[in-house]
């Protein structure tokens, strides 16, 4: 009787597991999904969204701000942090932090949303970024 009971305690807690991962989404963020959408948008990323230097950014963040940023990336998920990361490598660095933040903005609670906007706006420009974001 233990081994079934404890068999089927595993099965919950993979299948919760599974469901945090890929499909839970906050309820208290606006997401909005646009289906069938068949329109192409042509974006030029020609200016650089960063305000400072990117080799002198962790020097530009104060260690307050590096806790909070800790603090909010630990409730993302490995699957999500693998996505970001993979925003942020990739040629066009405009476009790496735009899909980022259309990640943070869909995966994060409202508050830890702006927490991180507020942390990056040190570092981005955020007007910038906005006008992408909100298209």
């Amino acid at each position: 009787m233990k081994k079934i009971i404890t068999i089927i305690f595993m099965i919950f807690a993979l299948l919760m597991n599974i469901y945090l991962i890929f499909y839970w989404k906050p309820n208290d963020t606006k997401l909005v999904n646009i289906k069938n959408n068949d329109s192409v948008e042509a974006v030029s990323y020609s200016k650089s969204i960063y305000k400072v230097n990117k080799n002198i950014i962790m020097d530009v963040i104060s260690d307050e701000d590096k806790k909070q940023l800790n603090i909010i990336m630990d409730k993302l998920s490995t699957s999500d942090m693998g996505k970001i990361e993979e925003a942020f490598n990739l040629d066009d660095e405009n476009k790496g932090i735009i899909q980022a933040f259309k990640i943070f903005k869909t995966r994060l609670s409202i508050q830890d949303y702006l927490d991180l906007r507020n942390i990056f706006s040190k570092i981005i420009d955020i007007n910038y970024l906005d006008s992408y974001l909100n298209k």
